[in-house]
């Protein structure tokens, strides 16, 4: 009775963690989604940006949209992590990117700025020994993140005012196949030659430029916040859906062991409960007199 009251315990804990992990696995699937369609919106406000570069290069082809960023300058680099847990290597990976960013390109520690985003990757940094300036936490869901997309802009916009820039370099991980996630390095600023190039063969949509009262370095340094913006949130968002994807995998993953040890569990209890029936059935028989 005591080992049948015992599998009883066992099916009904398995039964509640079966629950939340299909829980979770469906939270991170819709999470997958909203990210997704915040990408494709993001697709489109980047290609106005574009377009209104290309309008400005056609009109001023000697401006060049970088900031007025140095090659002897400061290099900004912001990290994209995760504060929370069931996401596997997630942190870990984002951190080897950065130390295999700074091994490569041997920075000194003066020419570098580093803001990190979530608490749980800055200590996994500690650990490495790297030195973090500026620290945030990850929004939690897509109606988050605008707040701590503007904490992240006035961070790095206080960086612009008091350092003259060589490069903005943003760290995050990206899906490598369905299952797992890789570190992945991207330049912000100064724009590739490919981008500037693209913005070069754009050709406006109506055929006509538009008239502006201001300067042509008023009107770059306005685009660039722009192209900042839709920078740091494509980063930020694109960091959310990795993180999600790599939850769904371990979260299918671990349903499927789950419902693999409830299948043996029912064996067990199926089994046991038939060796008592059979065992009280004896009992009986073995009291009828002959």
């Amino acid at each position: 009775m005591a080992a049948l009251e015992a599998l009883k315990n066992s099916l009904k804990n398995a039964g509640d963690i079966h629950g939340i992990v299909r829980t979770m696995k469906l939270m991170a699937a819709v999470r997958i989604k909203h990210y997704q369609k915040a990408e494709a919106g993001l697709e489109e406000y980047e290609a106005a940006v574009e377009r209104s570069f290309a309008l400005l290069l056609k009109d001023a082809p000697g401006i060049v949209p970088d900031d007025g960023i140095k090659a002897d300058g400061i290099t900004g680099v912001i990290v994209f992590g995760s504060d929370q847990g069931l996401a596997g290597s997630f942190n870990e990976q984002a951190a080897r990117a950065l130390t295999d960013y700074l091994a490569a390109e041997k920075i000194s520690r003066e020419k570098l700025r580093i803001c990190v985003m979530g608490h749980r990757l800055v200590r996994h940094l500690d650990d490495a020994g790297v030195s973090v300036d500026e620290k945030l936490g990850m929004p939690l869901s897509l109606p988050a993140a605008s707040a701590h997309l503007r904490d992240l802009l006035a961070i790095l916009n206080g960086w612009r005012k008091s350092h003259q820039f060589g490069k903005i370099i943003l760290i995050r991980n990206r899906m490598k196949n369905a299952v797992a996630g890789e570190g992945f390095v991207s330049e912000l600023l100064p724009p590739s030659e490919e981008r500037i190039a693209k913005m070069h063969s754009l050709t406006p949509e109506h055929g006509v430029r538009p008239l502006t009262t201001v300067s042509h370095e008023t009107v770059v340094a306005a685009l660039l916040d722009h192209y900042i913006f839709s920078g740091l949130f494509h980063g930020l968002i694109g960091s959310l859906r990795s993180e999600n994807a790599v939850r769904l995998a371990a979260m299918q993953q671990a349903e499927k062991h789950i419902e693999e040890f409830l299948d043996e569990l029912t064996l067990a209890f199926n089994q046991e409960r038939q060796n008592q029936i059979t065992d009280e059935i004896m009992d009986i028989v073995g009291a009828i007199p002959e």
